[in-house]
């Protein structure tokens, strides 16, 4: 897998995740959110979720710092008068 297509897995993710939240909020005005049982599972979650973004931040950062720095400059000949 590249590195293009890392990212793109992680823009993926990231948006499915921005996607569950609008979900969940949504969830705010019904008789879902006075239920203890299901507060109690979207509390798990949410720290799941925080986990998870550590842990995609960590592999963000790793995948950027291994990328190859384009700017690179190679050796050149020149020629010397003597």
């Amino acid at each position: 897998m590249t590195n293009r297509q890392t990212k793109e897995d992680l823009d993926r993710a990231a948006e499915n995740y921005r996607l569950l939240a609008g979900i969940i909020l949504n969830i705010k005005g019904t008789a879902l959110a006075q239920d203890a049982s299901f507060m109690s599972q979207l509390e798990e979650l949410r720290n799941a979720m925080a986990e998870y973004s550590k842990q995609v931040q960590r592999l963000s950062k790793a995948i950027c710092d291994y990328e190859p720095n384009v700017d690179v400059r190679r050796p050149v000949l020149r020629l010397v008068k003597r």
